[in-house]
């Protein structure tokens, strides 16, 4: 990661540090006038002092437009909705319920359809919907089997698959090098447009994807990768669906993530995000003649078929939903000798920060209970605004993983080899605990308001959490306020 101190244009006096995490996320639910506490960091951010919120946006979760223009420096946001209604979601928790789901998408996907999708991690031998004893049902199903059946049924498929030091290297060149020797040329792009060409990332994990003129669009925490396939039994290794897929050095040990299935103007605002990163004026390294999508307009329009039958929702219940973005203001930037500058001038011309505009505002409203949940847990900025919402709130709830690894080699001779990782293990314990544990004791020396703090990480049942491959590792990035409100998707509090 990166940071950036620009000057709020909107807010002269105020200068800002940003992360670059390109990230997407969600905001659903519905609205009621709660209480509204500013934090520090939502003043800065917003530039509320320089200009008052509109009287309607108080009673609302979801960001104003002026509160939106604030989050890009002053730059309107016009692609996107500010909120949609009318959207149908359906929650689908860990791999066993989100890869079959994408595999009965591509399968369902017919000539002139499209399947896109933007990824920080990927694993194209991944089975898609696992079956213990069926060899040739496996097969199939793999992921890059899948899209190889859908390219010859004349679907299009485009990959943006993120490159840099921190995420892929060499492993993603190895991936994208693969599928478009199977199908062919810039379907998958490795993409380094991000706030820095080598140690930035963009962590997006979306898909979108158009059915005979009817588009569905997947957001949230999990790539179809090594290691994230699960089911709620969470048995790790000892599945026998888990053990059928590919696994790596790392991921060890059983994992919960969680993926969200949109249709509806939100799906849209997804489409919109990921054709607007592949058309950036600026071409990705070594893709110069990439060629360019047709707009979303274009896609979507000319369409009068029924919708198809693997459509139809199961939940009919429509929702509001706002979506919300990270793009780096760095990366809006000109670097000297950088391969990569100036980017997102196509949408996001200074950068956007409506994730963690959302997240403070959102926090400034609950009133009975706060639950977060995401693998790490330590950024003091974004969990200030949690311990000052804590005053105001019956409990909160904090579901996080205690930064265990699983990290052994097979060695000629000498057989399992396991690192001892106990370094990182307390570095990242010590930093939850500055940001949350002292945090509250600062805030409040009487010990009341950390009482109201609940801390929790995942296990295995009847394990006792003292070996890291008996964890469940957290991937999830959920914040849920009131019964009221949610924050779902990509973005880590990190």
């Amino acid at each position: 990661r990166q940071s950036c101190f620009l000057s709020n244009p909107v807010n002269p006096k105020t200068s800002l540090t940003m992360t670059l995490l390109s990230q997407l996320l969600l905001v659903s639910g519905f609205v009621k006038g709660l209480y509204a506490i500013r934090t520090a960091v939502e003043r800065e951010l917003l530039g509320l002092e320089a200009e008052p919120v509109p009287a309607e946006a108080e009673d609302s979760y979801y960001l104003s437009p002026e509160e939106i223009t604030r989050s890009r420096f002053g730059a309107t946001r016009d692609d996107l909705h500010v909120v949609s209604d009318g959207n149908t979601i359906q929650y689908l928790p860990n791999g066993d319920k989100f890869m079959p789901r994408i595999y009965e998408i591509i399968s369902a996907a017919k000539e002139h359809d499209f399947i896109f999708l933007a990824c920080w991690e990927l694993n194209e031998e991944m089975i898609l919907d696992p079956r213990p004893g069926d060899a040739a049902h496996n097969e199939k199903t793999k992921l890059i089997n899948a899209f190889d059946a859908a390219r010859l049924r004349g679907v299009e498929i485009k990959i943006l698959y993120t490159w840099g030091l921190a995420s892929g290297g060499s492993y993603a060149e190895g991936v994208c090098e693969r599928v478009n020797k199977r199908l062919g040329a810039n379907i998958c792009i490795l993409d380094n447009r991000h706030g820095h060409a080598s140690t930035g990332s963009s962590h997006m994990k979306v898909w979108a994807a158009r059915l005979q003129g009817h588009l569905v669009a997947f957001s949230g925490s999990m790539d179809t990768s090594s290691g994230r396939f699960d089911t709620a039994d969470h048995c790790g290794l000892e599945d026998p669906k888990v053990c059928l897929e590919p696994t790596d050095a790392v991921h060890r040990y059983a994992w919960h993530g969680s993926m969200y299935e949109i249709q509806g103007g939100a799906a849209e605002d997804i489409l919109t995000t990921f054709v607007a990163r592949w058309n950036d004026p600026v071409k990705p390294q070594g893709h110069k003649n990439l060629p360019i999508l047709p707009s979303v307009q274009e896609m979507l329009s000319g369409w009068e078929t029924d919708l198809p039958e693997v459509l139809l929702p199961k939940d009919p219940e429509q929702v509001s939903v706002q979506v919300v973005r990270t793009v780096s203001c760095s990366g809006t930037t000109e670097k000297w000798l950088s391969p990569i500058s100036n980017l997102f001038q196509n949408f996001a011309p200074s950068g956007e920060y409506t994730v963690a505009a959302s997240w403070y505002k959102s926090l400034s409203k609950a009133k009975k209970y706060i639950f977060v949940a995401d693998q790490f847990m330590h950024f003091d900025e974004a969990l200030a605004a949690v311990i000052e919402a804590a005053a105001h709130v019956d409990f909160v709830i904090i579901l996080t993983d205690k930064a265990q690894q699983y990290l052994y080699f097979d060695l000629p001779l000498l057989g399992k080899q396991q690192i001892d990782t106990k370094v990182w293990e307390t570095a990242i314990q010590y930093h939850q605990w500055q940001a949350i544990v002292e945090a509250a004791a600062k805030k409040d020396p009487t010990g009341e308001l950390g009482k109201k703090l609940h801390m929790f990480s995942l296990m295995r049942e009847d394990k006792d959490g003292s070996n890291a491959e008996d964890q469940i590792y957290d991937h999830e990035k959920t914040l849920l306020i009131d019964d009221e409100f949610a924050l779902v998707g990509s973005a880590g509090v990190e």
